[in-house]
């Protein structure tokens, strides 16, 4: 099963469709709709997932780093662990601990390889945002996801 929130109906559209796609390789997957309030209580431990597999987005933006998810979700010592290669272990923290661009680019692209062959994620599709704004909406930013509604005015 799949716990799946409801805040998106076209997610549940690609879900329905992964779901075919799936059992057409003899993998069955039931869909289960559920809350946003329970999807936070389940990343913040209060409620335990009842499936064997969720729905996420992989949470690399707005940095691009793959350290922020692996850190955040797909390592050994993560608080909300999603995933525990033990092979990782030594290389994530040897990239977290280094500062040299070109040492650092060689740990994550060990780490790509390993997350790649282990696949512990189905990567579905890259999710845009768009931002659009009116001529009227004067000192409008959207910084790391975080728009700065305190500094936005209308004009006529």
């Amino acid at each position: 099963m799949s716990e799946v929130s409801n805040n998106d109906a076209d997610l549940a559209n690609v879900l329905q469709k992964v779901a075919q796609d799936l059992s057409k390789v003899g993998v069955g997957l039931e869909l289960k709709i559920i809350t946003i309030p329970d999807v936070m209580a389940r990343l913040n431990g209060v409620k335990p997932y009842e499936g064997q597999m969720h729905i996420f987005n992989f949470g690399s933006g707005p940095s691009m780093d793959m350290m922020r998810p692996i850190n955040a979700y797909y390592n050994c010592e993560a608080q909300q662990k999603w995933t525990c290669i033990q092979a990782a272990e030594p290389i994530i923290k040897a990239a977290n601990s280094e500062f040299d661009p070109a040492k650092r680019s060689a740990h994550l692209r060990q780490l790509a390889q390993i997350y790649h062959d282990e696949a512990p994620v189905l990567y579905l599709y890259d999710q845009h945002t768009l931002d659009a704004t009116s001529g009227k909406v004067k000192n409008y930013k959207n910084e790391n996801w975080r728009i700065n509604w305190a500094d936005i005015e209308l004009t006529r």
